[in-house]
């Protein structure tokens, strides 16, 4: 039995020192300066957690709209911009097709939060430029809204540039860079994310107990188990004598 608590007490440790809380997950931060300028397949970032797909969407979002994207291309673009990169040289746009487009991201798995800068050019017209949480309807290419933050992109820095999404509408797995009325592309510099903790300190606890179970504990650390691993209360767990 001692044995028992003294795991007991050790897996407790490592349910709060291996898995941080959301709050203090490190967050993810693509500059786009290591990739080659031009046109780029949408998952050549995929081992970074992301992949970009160009699209149209309608204007008028607003939290709970569901809508489909148009003319979905798996493609984007990076460019060296002198229109102020927060880290240059080089921005990220949604694909070049003659006509400004949006940019749909989606990350490999949820996230509880997104951000990103637009670009600074301050002698351009103001347009509205917005960033979308997105959650999927189920059906294919389309999406609810959950959040959105909007800015004007003309701004010269600083946090008028930031457009951040998350926080408070729990974990998503979309997220949406719209241009409205924008005329040239707009460009994206330092996206950030943070992804979901994964709960590896329970299958770390589950483990534990089920090498650590002796005979006179089985009945204990088969309850134990069986709670921690969240298993209905008619499903006998065996445990390695």
């Amino acid at each position: 039995m001692k044995q028992l608590v003294r795991l007991m007490s050790l897996a407790i440790v490592l349910q709060f020192g291996v898995c941080a809380p959301n709050s203090m997950a490190a967050p993810v931060v693509i500059d786009f300066d290591s990739l080659t300028p031009g046109a780029l397949p949408g998952d050549v970032l995929i081992d970074h957690g992301v992949t970009f797909v160009t699209c149209n969407t309608p204007n008028g979002l607003t939290v709970g709209s569901v809508f489909s994207i148009n003319d979905p291309l798996d493609e984007f673009q990076v460019e060296e911009s002198i229109n102020g990169p927060l880290s240059p040289p080089n921005l990220a746009f949604a694909r070049d097709r003659g006509y400004p487009g949006d940019l749909l991201m989606q990350f490999v798995q949820p996230v509880t939060n997104v951000g990103l800068f637009i670009d600074i050019h301050q002698f351009e017209p103001g347009d509205l430029v917005r960033l979308v949480a997105l959650e999927s309807t189920g059906t294919s290419g389309e999406f609810r809204v959950l959040e959105l933050d909007d800015a004007i992109d003309n701004a010269i820095g600083g946090e008028a540039n930031h457009l951040q999404v998350g926080g408070g509408i729990g974990s998503f797995s979309y997220a949406l860079f719209q241009v409205t009325s924008e005329t040239d592309p707009e460009g994206i510099d330092n996206l950030s994310f943070t992804f979901v903790p994964e709960p590896s300190s329970i299958t770390l606890l589950c483990l534990i107990f089920a090498a650590a179970a002796r005979s006179r504990t089985a009945a204990v650390a088969s309850a134990t188990l069986r709670s921690a691993c969240g298993f209905a209360p008619h499903v006998r767990v065996l445990l390695l004598q």
